[in-house]
């Protein structure tokens, strides 16, 4: 459905312009990401067959910070850039997937699945990019003749945003996910899969590129990558997903 079924999720609002959600009490703006299919590189198709929502932006630094003045979580290391004012809009990195699960758990969320974020990035007409075709000026890569050299207020790259009006995933700060990393070419397969390396940590998919990236691949999914959950970077991030009803 083109739109969600009604009521919506706990803490679900509507937002200020038609067709807009907003998840209130975290002040976290919501896009509604309906059922549908699209298929990955390499021709596997995947179907998400329950819609949800996604924050329409990466968390930002301002987001975070109420999180850890409200709970006491520790804030990430420079935690703001020189100059820089938590009003910016920069998106919050330098977090854990731990980091990430916790500000979900206390906002009453969760992280998007790693097929739930490729849908929501690249629509049911599986395009490269979000917006479509290659372009390195609708998003913050690594090229600095997009206009910022580090971190970009989210929603700087209007012509940046997926079919679903979701912003920033491409470019700006890499994203974690829910699931645990499985390689490529065994994810589509139904047997059960360790996943987890030989120091006992767990691997999660992070998806996107980032503002670091040097090079600029064909495709978006491209950029899949696995790190440990207790791995941090100023080129990593996370954004809120919530399931209907």
């Amino acid at each position: 459905s083109s739109r969600p079924k009604l009521p919506l999720p706990p803490g679900v609002h509507w937002g200020e312009s038609s067709g807009s959600y907003q998840l209130r009490d975290a002040k976290v703006e919501l896009a509604w990401i309906p059922p549908g299919a699209f298929v990955r590189e390499g021709g596997t198709k995947v179907v998400i067959g329950r819609g949800f929502f996604l924050g329409t932006c990466e968390v930002t630094q301002e987001q975070y910070a109420r999180f850890c003045d409200e709970t006491g979580h520790p804030f990430p290391r420079a935690f703001k850039l020189p100059g820089k004012d938590l009003s910016d809009g920069l998106p919050v990195s330098n977090v854990s997937f731990t980091d990430s699960v916790a500000y979900c758990r206390w906002a009453r969320v969760r992280l998007a699945s790693d097929s739930e974020w490729e849908y929501a990035a690249v629509g049911r007409d599986s395009r490269p990019w979000p917006w479509g075709s290659k372009n390195v000026m609708n998003h913050n890569g690594g090229s600095r003749s997009d206009g910022f050299p580090g971190l970009s207020p989210v929603k700087s790259y209007l012509q940046g945003r997926s079919p679903f009006g979701v912003f920033d995933l491409a470019g700006n700060v890499s994203e974690w996910t829910a699931d645990p990393f499985v390689p490529e070419e065994v994810r589509s397969q139904t047997e059960r899969i360790s996943t987890r390396r030989a120091n006992g940590e767990r691997a999660r998919v992070i998806h996107g590129d980032n503002y670091g990236t040097a090079k600029l691949e064909d495709r978006l999914l491209a950029y899949r990558q696995s790190r440990e959950e207790n791995f941090r970077s100023v080129l990593l991030g996370f954004r809120i997903a919530i399931s209907a009803r």
